[in-house]
């Protein structure tokens, strides 16, 4: 279990960011008469998508390795992706096949990113001051 843990905080500390973003997102989607506007749509994605980055690092940090920092961020931006969708079915919308490969592949991408700029950290070393 304790090998699971750098992940468990990856993923939560992603989720945080993530999760209020998509649903404050889908809510504005689905409350707005000519849906988000395009500044509103961009600010929110990008928000949504920060999580799949910063979840990584965070397992990164706490001794989670490079695979596993891809799979974190592979998960965090489908569970993003799953709530359009699920927005998407309850509605009757047309779904799209196509958004769920798309959020892992994108997904992986920030979550290698994320794990490579949280493991610098343990490369450098801490400076001292003083012996």
């Amino acid at each position: 279990m304790a090998r699971w843990r750098p992940v468990a905080a990856g993923v939560g500390a992603g989720a945080a960011i993530s999760v209020p973003a998509a649903l404050v997102a889908q809510v504005l989607e689905a409350v707005l008469d000519d849906g988000l506007p395009a500044a509103g749509a961009v600010v929110l994605a990008v928000l949504a998508a920060s999580g799949a980055l910063v979840g990584p690092v965070v397992a990164a940090r706490a001794g989670a390795g490079r695979g596993t920092c891809l799979l974190a961020g592979a998960v965090l931006l489908t569970l993003v992706a799953g709530l359009g969708v699920g927005r998407r079915a309850a509605a009757g919308d047309a779904l799209r096949a196509e958004v769920l490969p798309a959020a892992v592949a994108v997904g992986a991408a920030l979550g290698a990113a994320g794990g490579a700029i949280g493991s610098t950290r343990r490369r450098r070393g801490a400076a001292r001051t003083r012996p």
